[in-house]
């Protein structure tokens, strides 16, 4: 199978917490490298959870 292989994809079913525990530091640090000031990384990180926990139900995620 290759790597873009659409049946290789599986969906993903995380609840608000699981999601946050797994993506916060990866998002965080993302939004760091971005802003480099602190307050603004932890302001997208935020607003990046606010927007999956009140659309997320409108969205579809996929793991490799």
């Amino acid at each position: 199978m290759s790597p873009t292989d659409d049946s290789a994809k599986q969906p993903v079913s995380l609840d608000f917490e699981s999601l946050v525990a797994r993506y916060y530091h990866s998002l965080y640090k993302f939004a760091y490298s971005l802003t480099q000031v602190e307050a603004d990384a932890c302001d997208l990180t935020q607003q990046t959870f606010y927007v999956w926990a009140r659309k997320g139900h409108q969205l579809r995620m996929y793991l490799r």
